[in-house]
């Protein structure tokens, strides 16, 4: 009886020391912590528990592993102990204070103080994750947090959280990409030349061209809510004005059948509300014409092939676009005023 009783007398004088050591280097560690020396504060506190056994820690063993974790932006460990700090000490605070969040009806005077802190900086923990891997569960977690921090009144900061991730997440839903493929019908206007040679004299006239056509096409569009690529390409056919410039030959001519193929591939921006859009491209234009060839001359240039670059302008009303197309080719000229219907 006498050995029982001397057992249990140095069994609590162990363990009382053994408390009152771990305080001090509680103490210590918090110490560290108001000193921005935050890996030593780890250091002592790793060193005092055994973080094996959590049932056996306190709550503010863990809330301190965690805020040492997140100033030194190591978010993922510091969510990992804070939710040991809250499965340890206040799980069915939490658990109540989650169910009022789905219902809208968080108290300020249920969540306990320490609680309210801890959510605070795992929002911001999950907020730092989403902005480094745009992964969508760490916005949602992060939401989640900063809307009972915002209903408790925590910070002034937690709304601002709130409205950054809700811009930052329209911002990355605006930035994917999608495909939309399109018709298009349009009126163009191409100035160009070609040339008749004196097979005598070998005097070489230049003969503008004055084409007006319809084009008819098909493309495709990949973009987003701010920039874009497109290619499309249309056929086209009408009637030409030709007429010499200068030389001994007086060469006029009136409605000579025009045809070609019209391709360009091109980058484009849209600066406002997603309606407007701005480009550059690159086209490569073919074009045949059935111009009389005088006697005694040679005709050099009935076939041409050109590429250039073209600015490019449209306005999207639903499913429809008005585009108008300005291009340069070497020293000729084509406008593309054009209706698309989108898929």
């Amino acid at each position: 009886m006498a050995l029982r009783f001397i057992f249990l007398i140095l069994s609590m004088f162990i363990l009382q020391s053994s408390f009152a050591k771990s305080d001090k280097r509680l103490v210590l560690a918090q110490k560290y912590y108001k000193t921005k020396q935050y890996t030593k504060s780890i250091y002592v506190l790793k060193k005092s528990y055994n973080f094996k056994k959590s049932r056996t820690i306190p709550a503010s063993v863990y809330y301190l592993f965690g805020m040492n974790l997140f100033k030194l932006n190591r978010h993922s460990e510091s969510i990992a102990y804070f939710n040991r700090m809250i499965k340890v000490g206040y799980l069915k605070s939490h658990i109540k204070t989650f169910k009022a969040l789905k219902a809208d009806e968080v108290d300020e005077d249920e969540v306990p103080k320490i609680l309210k802190a801890v959510y605070f900086y795992m929002g911001q923990s999950y907020y730092a994750l989403f902005l480094k891997s745009e992964k969508e569960i760490y916005s949602k977690n992060a939401k989640n947090y900063f809307r009972i921090c915002d209903a408790v009144d925590f910070s002034d900061r937690c709304a601002l959280f709130l409205e950054n991730l809700a811009a930052k997440e329209l911002y990355k839903q605006q930035s994917k990409y999608y495909y939309e493929f399109f018709l298009n019908a349009g009126l163009m206007y191409f100035q160009d030349s070609f040339s008749i040679t004196n097979n005598t004299t070998s005097e070489r006239i230049e003969i503008l061209s004055n084409l007006t056509s319809i084009c008819y096409g098909a493309g495709i569009r990949r973009t987003n809510a701010f920039r874009g690529y497109e290619f499309s390409g249309c056929a086209f056919s009408g009637s030409s004005t030709v007429q010499s410039q200068g030389g001994s030959k007086n060469y006029n001519q009136i409605g000579i059948p025009v045809s070609g193929i019209l391709a360009e591939m091109g980058y484009f921006i849209k600066p406002d509300d997603n309606r407007t859009r701005l480009g550059l491209s690159i086209p490569l234009l073919y074009r045949s014409g059935q111009y009389q060839q005088p006697t005694g001359w040679t005709l050099e240039g009935a076939q041409q092939t050109y590429i250039g670059y073209m600015l490019n302008a449209a306005w999207e009303f639903s499913f429809l676009d008005l585009q108008m197309k300005f291009g340069k080719f070497g020293k000729n000229d084509l406008i593309l005023l054009s209706t698309s219907i989108n898929y």
